[in-house]
């Protein structure tokens, strides 16, 4: 039986991000996906009671670590030609007050 799965994904999905912070290599996620389902499997297999926590916490700390490798490749390429340079920027604050 799977107590608090909240607090499971969100665990494992920090985990993921952690786990991509320290390894910038995409292969990993390679070697998390077959290890759940072989995990989640041989666990029905042997009727282990918590074999879906298998399934559900190597889902999301595969969702972690792809958004955080998604979020350092891709979303920070536009910034690349201003890093260690000097730039402006301008804008306006607007107050709202009721």
């Amino acid at each position: 039986m799977m107590k608090r799965p909240m607090l499971q994904a969100s665990v494992a999905y920090c985990s993921g991000i952690v786990l991509a912070c320290l390894i910038h290599h995409i292969f990993i996620i390679l070697l998390i996906v077959p290890a759940t389902i072989f995990l989640f499997l041989y666990g029905r297999k042997r009727k282990v009671v918590f074999s879906t926590s298998f399934l559900l916490c190597g889902t999301f700390i595969s969702f972690g670590f792809v958004n955080y490798a998604y979020q350092y490749t891709l979303l920070s390429e536009p910034l690349i030609p201003y890093y260690e340079n000097n730039v402006t920027i301008t804008g306006y604050i607007a107050m709202h007050i009721r």
